[in-house]
């Protein structure tokens, strides 16, 4: 059997954009209380992006919290790519942590499944 060959360009955050970039369900819903409520927008277990990046799109500035340094980085590609890299602030953290700079937002969304990833009461 041969060794299994992986493209290098394939790592877990990739992965996840591209195992859930066309989940779009939710979208509607975090967009519509964007618009009604204003931003900025914190956007807890952000990941790739998903919803951070579409919520920019709106001209909604985004503050997209996760704990993975890789899925920040793609979700900076990503918004560099929609063009709404200066509306969209990657941080590096926990959501069961305070987020610094994120004091009155209007929004705090918590897309997917995300909670799911908290173990700990």
């Amino acid at each position: 059997m041969a060794p299994e060959v992986r493209d290098a360009a394939i790592t877990p955050a990739r992965g996840f954009m591209a195992e859930h970039a066309h989940y779009d369900d939710d979208a509607g819903f975090w967009e519509a209380h964007a618009d009604r409520l204003g931003g900025p927008v914190l956007d807890l277990g952000a990941a790739a992006g998903r919803i951070a990046v579409r919520l920019a799109a709106r001209d909604h500035r985004v503050i997209a919290v996760d704990t993975d340094p890789e899925m920040l980085e793609v979700l900076t590609e990503r918004a560099r790519e929609a063009g709404v890299d200066e509306l969209v602030e990657p941080v590096l953290g926990s959501m069961t942590q305070a987020v610094p700079g994120a004091s009155g937002v209007g929004l705090v969304v918590v897309p997917m499944n995300s909670l799911q990833l908290l173990r700990d009461p």
